[in-house]
């Protein structure tokens, strides 16, 4: 059940089964880290091989898209393209799981290739994969059109934490978010209770989704906006991503984003979870004064609801 293949190199034989050559999409010769391969983009992967110093055996190396995140164009070459990965790690010491950064940079032989490359990488991680036969042409492809951005509104919180909240997110997160073919609109909150004010008057279709980058607060915040909006059954349907940058991180924490590079792992492949909300009535007369105005007001409004 085995064919060989040269893949370029006359005096190595590597062996691929029937099912690796039916599932091939698209091939190219490219430059991986200045070694001349062939790339090859598969429904689940793209792979290439490499060959030992002294030209006796290959290896056949590939990148998933589970981990794959994003792809970019590169500056300096208009030939060359990023693939962005977060590949998953595991601590030595505690066993935790977590996520860490990779870049790989392709050399093509020339920008409409490396266009190819970019439109069908796109494609495929947007989920739309099985559209690629559709703009087979014989022996070559199409240009794929750009896909919709995902329209996010970021919402971060400066005095977070240590008060690193908007550094994280711009270093860490945002190259991440572009590169995942995501539109964002960043605002800062300015004082408590500024969050609420915004996802009370939020306007629902205008979002895919809301990060949220601070600690509990924060959300805290943005949960109870949503519910006092005019169209909170639709408005809660919005996907919130929680990007960890508080004192205290228990939401971030028990679904899995440990650190700001998982948390955007996670809002990127969109693995979204309904989560129960409680609801406490209160007669506002009977708040202590040190709860804000905000709240006193919405709990006024859901009495009068009630």
């Amino acid at each position: 059940n085995n064919l060989s293949c040269d893949c370029f190199f006359s005096s190595i034989t590597v062996m691929l089964s029937k099912d690796d050559f039916n599932l091939i999409i698209l091939r190219s010769p490219v430059l991986l880290e200045g070694v001349s391969c062939e790339l090859v983009l598969k429904s689940d992967r793209i792979q290439w091989v490499t060959i030992n110093s002294n030209q006796t055996s290959a290896n056949i190396n590939f990148l998933r898209f589970t981990n794959m995140v994003g792809v970019t164009v590169t500056s300096n070459d208009e030939s060359s393209f990023c693939v962005i990965s977060l590949p998953e790690e595991e601590s030595f010491f505690s066993k935790t799981k977590y996520r860490i950064r990779s870049d790989l940079v392709i050399k093509t032989t020339e920008k409409s290739v490396r266009d190819q490359w970019i439109g069908h990488l796109r494609v495929m991680l947007a989920g739309a994969g099985s559209d690629l036969e559709l703009i087979r042409e014989g022996e070559g492809f199409q240009m794929l059109p750009r896909l919709p951005l995902r329209r996010l509104l970021v919402l971060i919180n400066p005095f977070s934490g240590k008060q690193g909240a908007s550094y994280l997110f711009h270093t860490q997160v945002a190259p991440l978010l572009d590169a995942a073919n995501c539109a964002l609109e960043v605002r800062e909150t300015e004082r408590a209770g500024h969050a609420y004010e915004m996802m009370e008057r939020l306007d629902v279709s205008a979002w895919d989704g809301i990060v949220i980058v601070s600690g509990d607060g924060l959300v805290h915040e943005v949960l109870n906006g949503l519910l006092s909006h005019k169209d909170w059954p639709n408005a809660t349907k919005i996907p919130l991503g929680v990007i960890p940058a508080g004192s205290g991180n228990g939401l971030a924490t028990s679904i899995g984003a440990l650190d700001a590079i998982s948390a955007t792992y996670i809002v990127i492949k969109g693995g979204v979870q309904s989560l129960d909300v409680t609801e406490v009535l209160l007669d506002p007369s009977d708040l202590r004064s040190e709860v804000s105005e905000h709240q006193k007001e919405a709990a006024s409004k859901r009495v009068e609801k009630r």
